[in-house]
């Protein structure tokens, strides 16, 4: 199929790339790959927080979403974008509103329906009052605009050169001066302000002041706060961290004011028409006369975060939270005018408003091959619909939080959550029923009979314990209420239901049935031992539950997956696996999953001949992969993994691109291919992956030759290769590139990469006997810092010499003071120390060390060595050991 290729602004299209690389490359070789990926979002922001499947093969999610332009086909709602609103404050009215992506507006105050936005867009100006727009800039990306009339003044960071620029604009931003540099160039998030008497630069340590439209700055103290007296054009009053001020010589001179009792209050200052002076604390409203008289208390109002003033009328505005509010009396009372207002900006009687986007809840349906068929709208203003499940006749069963817009049954008081079933078609609610909710612990499965949720909520025993318990409640297919249960000390989050009716409940280390369909539940306390379940699905007689658990105390049974990097912290949480037998409630099959970071599994399915599929997150560079199509583009990243019980691993990849990928649901077809649902920076993707068996030769990872990590490829180092059918004639590929060969053997490759090897992404295979491998797509790098050790793992005893060159081991350690070499693979990179038994010391010429007097030597001799350098704080990778004696 066609592949449609979305980007919203650039946002998606590093992602798309990739995906369509796989889907090309890997067709190539014959391999797994990646059939196709599907976007389901729009203008605004959306997440996704739950799949399931039919037995068709179609794919459905559910989750919330801020765009306005889902393609929906089925049922309406409203729903509301990011907009700008205009308030009349002579008529009391709101004027029209208009979508705006924007984060500062700026207002003419020659011309109050001029407006500028700077947002997602770039610079845009609206004529109008921000009907519509004319974009302006692009490509420079400013923080804050001034306005004065028909001159703009413009902030923004450069980068590049790590400095802050001013540009000028005397026609209304339409063309620009090349910049000129800002005194600070270190002067992070100020706001920009155009006075009567010129332009303040303010909102960090230091405020700057400029009268000659920004060609000259003189600085000035920090504020948090500045205010004009529009009576009085030199009159400033200003709040900082430890005083209230006030200026009468446009800032050269200043006259302290009340000292503030807590530095750490927030504090605004504003100035009314009257020349009267507004303070606003955490409590509360102050007021004082022209010149500064003793503030008084006048409204208790707390936690504002902006304040303006009528510059016609002299009402006045407190933005607090994300509530506007007005007062006509000097904040002696104030009454509410707008919601969910996000910012506000005031001139000539005109106050403007962003108000923030409504998340609403949605529900898309998918076909197999990869088709939007249906996407609906469901819930309003903060709503969101958790999970989903797909009953036998194709209907759509959705639950969520009923006091964010969802609907409920006739005369119910939505107060805990919903449950709503949709036609297959998506384009009507054949009925809508109340459900005990609590928070995001909410669980949905649809079986012949009907549909059952799961929600759970804490209880607190006593003061210093408290437990948990699962409300059950269960519904016919008409939506008649036929049983509920309260599970006491229960924390389930997951429920499936099979073919009979029957019911499974698990979370934590619990496992509960309902055998036959209508019968309670039964549960088996702790049969899973440390195992934090999170989902599950049945075949046959076997429940297979997925989690995490701790690798210290996780009991595997003998038959586990072998090949695991857990590497040398025993504490971080794993991926976990576990097969119960539904009649007897023992444990079959238990395993762990992981690398040497930490893991988790949020969904499980059946995959093809017995075998399973599990998905999740890691933020292991060793996670183990097989045949795998790509390596870690982020951190952490997302996993695909096909295994069967008693085998090593049949397939298992990185999923994600650079911006990361938070996988969400995991579901398969009756040929065991994988549909994985997930996030990234604001979009959702769902991808469906054909599963399929490899020949020799065959490329199972691609990882730095020094650190044996799976990170980005940089020009200049080593790369190792592993998998299995290499012969003595195997090579290494990066795309048709072929690297000169270090080492080799049937089941490693090592090679080097080219010097000044420059790309965002390689190919990478290996060809042995004339025949081609399966490719690994890898992220490229232009950094890279690791260590060596003695066997090659890239963890234990490092490669490193003594101060007589001989090798150092736990036979030859390296006495407290003295000086070793160390064996590495440094690119890109400026050394600055190294970590030596846990002491810092410096980086002599050639990767040499000294190890630090003082050094605190465990019993073993073995102490962790790494080095540390630039850009950034980089480590080279954690585990490298080197032998010292005191």
């Amino acid at each position: 199929m066609d592949v449609e290729w979305f980007s919203r602004g650039g946002l998606f299209r590093d992602m798309m790339r990739l995906f369509c690389l796989l889907i090309v490359g890997s067709v190539c070789f014959g391999q797994s790959k990646l059939q196709w990926v599907t976007q389901v979002g729009g203008n605004g922001q959306d997440s996704v927080s739950s799949m399931a499947a039919d037995r068709m093969g179609n794919v459905y999610v559910t989750g919330t979403t801020t765009s306005s332009d889902l393609s929906a086909v089925g049922l309406p709602s409203r729903v509301e974008l990011e907009t700008l609103v205009r308030y009349d404050a002579r008529g009391g009215r709101f004027g029209g509103t208009a979508p705006v992506g924007a984060y500062r507006l700026a207002l003419d105050e020659t011309d109050p329906l001029t407006v500028y936005s700077l947002g997602d867009k770039g610079l845009r100006r609206s004529k109008d009052g921000g009907v519509s727009w004319s974009e302006l800039l692009t490509n420079l990306p400013f923080a804050w605009v001034g306005v004065k009339g028909e001159r703009l003044v413009g902030y923004r960071y450069d980068l590049t050169r790590d400095e802050v620029l001013i540009h000028r604009s005397e026609d209304g931003g339409s063309s620009w001066d090349g910049g000129m540099r800002f005194s600070e160039n270190r002067f992070y998030a100020p706001k920009l302000i155009a006075g009567p008497r010129g332009l303040i630069a303010y909102g960090g340590e230091r405020s700057f002041f400029s009268s000659d439209g920004g060609m000259t700055w003189r600085t000035e103290r920090g504020f948090r706060s500045l205010a004009f007296d529009p009576s009085r054009p030199d009159v400033i009053w200003g709040t900082t961290s430890l005083f209230d001020l006030r200026s009468d010589d446009w800032g050269l001179t200043w006259e302290v004011g009340n000292p503030r009792l807590d530095p750490l209050d927030k504090s605004l200052v504003l100035v009314g028409l009257d020349g009267v002076v507004y303070l606003a604390r955490e409590s509360g409203i102050y007021r004082s006369g022209r010149r500064g008289e003793p503030f008084v208390l006048v409204n208790e109002l707390g936690n504002v975060d902006d304040l303006a003033v009528d510059t016609v009328g002299g009402g006045l505005y407190a933005l607090v939270g994300s509530e506007l509010l007005f007062s006509d009396d000097g904040f002696s009372s104030t009454r509410v005018i707008g919601t969910r207002v996000q910012s506000m900006v005031e001139a000539g009687g005109q106050l403007y408003t962003v108000n923030a986007a409504a998340k609403t809840g949605f529900v898309a349906k998918i076909t197999g091959g990869g088709e939007i068929d249906w996407v609906t709208y469901l819930g309003r203003y903060d709503g969101g619909v958790r999970k989903i499940a797909v009953g036998p006749d194709g209907a759509v069963y959705v639950a969520g939080p009923g006091f964010a817009g969802l609907p409920t049954g006739p005369g119910e008081e939505a107060w805990g959550g919903s449950l709503v079933k949709i036609s297959s078609d998506g384009k009507r609610i054949v009925w809508a029923r109340r459900i005990p909710y609590f928070g995001r612990n909410v669980a949905i499965a649809a079986y012949e009979e009907g549909v059952a949720t799961a929600a759970t909520r804490p209880v607190q025993i006593s003061k210093f314990n408290s437990s948990w318990t699962t409300e059950i409640a269960r519904f016919d297919d008409a939506g008649e209420f036929r049983r509920w249960e309260g599970l006491s000390g229960r924390y389930l989050v997951s429920l499936t239901a099979g073919t009979d009716g029957s019911l499974f409940a698990v979370g934590g280390s619990d496992v509960c049935s309902a055998r036959p369909a209508g019968a309670g539940f039964r549960c088996l306390a702790n049969v899973l031992g440390q195992m934090d379940a999170t989902s599950s699905f049945l075949r046959g007689d076997e429940l297979w539950v997925a989690g995490g658990a701790n690798r210290t105390n996780f009991l595997s049974t003998t038959d586990s997956f072998p090949g695991n990097r857990f590497g040398p912290v025993p504490d971080n949480s794993k991926a976990a696996l576990a097969r119960v037998d539904v009649r007897t409630g023992t444990v079959g099959y238990a395993t762990l999953l992981g690398g040497e970071g930490s893991e988790s599994a949020v969904g499980v399915a059946a995959g093809g001949k017995g075998s399973v599929l599990v998905a999740g997150k890691t933020s292991s560079w060793r996670f183990p992969t097989r045949t795998p199509l790509q390596g870690p583009y982020s951190f952490p990243m997302g996993f695909l993994t096909q295994l069967t019980p008693g085998r090593s691993l049949d397939f298992s990849t990185f999923v994600g691109d650079g911006r990361g990928f938070e996988v969400v649901g995991l579901s398969s077809d009756e040929e065991g291919h994988a549909v994985v649902a997930g996030n990234s920076d604001g979009g959702v993707f769902v991808a469906r992956y054909e599963l399929t068996g490899s020949s020799l030769p065959r490329v199972d990872a691609v990882m730095n030759g020094a650190t044996v990590l799976a990170t980005p490829l940089v020009g200049g180092t080593r790369i190792r290769v592993e998998g299995e059918g290499f012969g003595d004639d195997a090579v290494v590929l990066l795309g048709d590139l072929a690297l000169r060969v270090v080492s080799r053997t049937d089941r490693a490759v090592v090679a080097e990469v080219p010097v000044g090897l420059v790309g965002s992404e390689f190919r990478v295979a290996v060809r042995s006997g004339g025949v081609t491998s399966n490719a690994v797509f890898m992220p490229g790098g232009e950094v890279a810092l690791g260590l060596y050790s003695v066997d090659g793992s890239g963890w234990g005893q490092g490669l490193i010499f003594n101060e007589d060159g001989t090798a150092n081991s736990a036979r030859n350690p390296a006495r407290v003071g003295s000086v070793v070499q160390l064996v590495g693979s440094v690119v890109g990179v400026e050394l600055k120390r190294a970590v030596v038994c846990s002491l810092e010391a410096p980086v002599l010429d050639g990767l040499r060390v000294r190890i630090p007097d003082g050094a605190w030597v465990p019993a073993s001799g073995d102490c962790w060595i790494n080095l540390w350098g630039g850009p950034g704080e980089l480590l080279s990778q954690r585990g490298v050991t080197v032998a010292v004696r005191p």
